[in-house]
């Protein structure tokens, strides 16, 4: 993902859409999610990047919808974190 971020720099938006497993798996697991979703914020940040984060092929939430208001939630938190 660094290697795409660092062609990309300010040149073209980064499209990243995250693994929908956060959202589908048995257990829900806030600390995976932030630790995937930052260190992408990071690598994005580091190269210049505009980032998009689109969740996608999200199919099932094992019958949990509130995973994802926990999921954007916490996405929200680190976009701000990676801001300042």
């Amino acid at each position: 993902m660094s290697s795409v971020a660092e062609k990309l720099q300010r040149k073209a938006i980064f499209s990243w859409k995250p693994n929908p497993a956060a959202l589908a798996a048995v257990s829900f697991d806030p600390e995976w999610v932030r630790a995937d979703i930052r260190e992408t914020v990071d690598i994005a940040r580091e190269h210049g990047c505009a980032l998009d984060i689109i969740i996608k092929d999200t199919h099932t939430c094992n019958h949990q919808p509130w995973r994802f208001d926990e999921w954007c939630k916490i996405a929200k938190e680190e976009a701000l974190r990676g801001a300042e």
